[in-house]
């Protein structure tokens, strides 16, 4: 099967570009209240509204990774919501004014509930790679929560962590 393994993170800069092999493809934008986890990664109140855009993410025409992005009601309202599009975090910093300054991002293990294994065509259950990523705008301030899922059978997710070492070799 097709297997798309991540290109090494090192800077905002190559997550920007990471999209180039694969293909995103929005499948809704709409707007909708916020949830515990959300509310708490963009510090408003559960129920607030946010703007929400979603995405399947496929590699050589196959499903690996189905994308949730919840942005600042405000923020969302500027952005646009392309079809298809190479980074959802380079989309979100041109079309809605506002630059990243840091991303804080947890993985985890989880079970696929009943949308994630529709959108990715796994069984209910079926373990997926969860990444939540966190983007801070250069003020400090939480305006972006990026949840997405990703088939193991078809995606790897790599980092390079640079040492002190490698930095004296430069």
């Amino acid at each position: 099967s097709a297997h798309f393994s991540g290109t090494p993170i090192l800077s905002g800069d190559d997550l920007l570009h990471s999209g180039h092999r694969n293909k995103l493809v929005t499948i809704e934008r709409l707007e909708i209240a916020a949830d515990e986890d959300v509310a708490a990664a963009l510090n408003i109140a559960p129920g607030d509204l946010v703007t929400l855009r979603s995405g399947i993410r496929s590699f050589n025409g196959k499903p690996f990774a189905y994308q949730r992005e919840h942005i600042l009601l405000e923020v969302g309202r500027r952005t646009l919501a392309t079809e298809q599009v190479e980074s959802m975090l380079e989309n979100f910093q041109r079309t809605s004014g506002v630059e990243i300054a840091e991303l804080m991002q947890e993985a985890s293990a989880v079970a696929a509930n009943e949308d994630v294994a529709a959108k990715l065509d796994v069984a209910v259950g079926a373990p997926v790679l969860q990444i939540d990523w966190t983007g801070i705008s250069v003020d400090g301030q939480p305006v972006l929560f990026a949840r997405s899922r990703y088939r193991s059978d078809r995606y790897r997710h790599i980092n390079r962590v640079p040492t002190q070492a490698s930095r004296d070799l430069r």
